[in-house]
Formats: C-alpha cells, sequence, structure tokens
C-alpha cells in the first residue's frame, strides 16, 4: 500500500479523507483527526464509534489542531494516545495467554483477575479484531 502522505503536510482531498474515516482507515491515524461538530469530539480515522455526514466533519492535520477548535478527544480511540499504544489490559491478557497457551480461559477467569469480562471482549475487539476468549481458544487449538 502506499503511503497516504506521500510529501510531508500534504493532506489529501475532503472526499478522501471521510472515505478513509468511513472504511477506518488506520494508515491515516496520527496523521489526520477527524472533528466532529455536532458533538464537539475529535476521533482517528479508525475509531468504530458511528460515523457522522460529510458536511459535520472537519479534518485537523493534528491533535493540537482539533484542541485549539474546542474540540475535546473521543472517549473510544483516545486520540491524545500514541498511534499503536494498547490499553494495559489488552497487553497483560496477551501476557497471560503467553505463559500458558494450552489453558481453557473462561469469564469468570477473566473475572479472577480483576476484569470485567464485557469490558475485555469489547477492548479486545476494539484493538484486535477478536474478542480475547475467542483468540485463547484459537490459540489452544492452534497449539
Amino acid at each position: 500500500m502506499l503511503h497516504p502522505f506521500p510529501m510531508l503536510f500534504d493532506l489529501p482531498d475532503h472526499e478522501t479523507l471521510y472515505r478513509a474515516l468511513l472504511d477506518r482507515d488506520t494508515a491515516y491515524d496520527g496523521h489526520v483527526y477527524a472533528g466532529v461538530i455536532p458533538t464537539g469530539v475529535f476521533c482517528r480515522p479508525s475509531c468504530p464509534a458511528p460515523k457522522p455526514t460529510l458536511a459535520h466533519v472537519r479534518f485537523h492535520d493534528s491533535a493540537a489542531a482539533c484542541l485549539r477548535a474546542g474540540l475535546r478527544p473521543c472517549l473510544r480511540c483516545r486520540p491524545l494516545d500514541p498511534v499503536g499504544q494498547r490499553e494495559p489490559l489488552v497487553s497483560a491478557l496477551l501476557r497471560q495467554l503467553e505463559d500458558d497457551p494450552c489453558r481453557t480461559w473462561t469469564n469468570d477467569d477473566v473475572a479472577a483477575l480483576g476484569y470485567e469480562p464485557s469490558v475485555v471482549r469489547r477492548t479486545f475487539q476494539r484493538q484486535l479484531g477478536i474478542g480475547f476468549i475467542e483468540m485463547a481458544r484459537l490459540r489452544k487449538v492452534a497449539g
């Protein structure tokens, strides 16, 4: 895939950026931010939140520009966090899988570690595209 920004500070046109937002294109994360005017929130293009209409979105080249425009960061995609940073619970549970890949995990096991199973499932789904229990099952089957 070609990098979406071949030249420094050269943002694509509004329609291209909107298409990236609709497609949740991670290649644009850290390079452009979508400001949703009616809600006053700004997001990464890959944010899983429902997408605004074209007329309700403004694109900015930095989080600072969004903040200057009076927008606040999205609580779902956390655009102020470094791109690619994993949430601590994801990192902790991935370490658990590495330590014991043959373990059969249940929601009770997740709760015993102090995590809410539904939060773990949603967080894994958002960050990795698969729930923790499903990932653990697939790893166990794979061997």
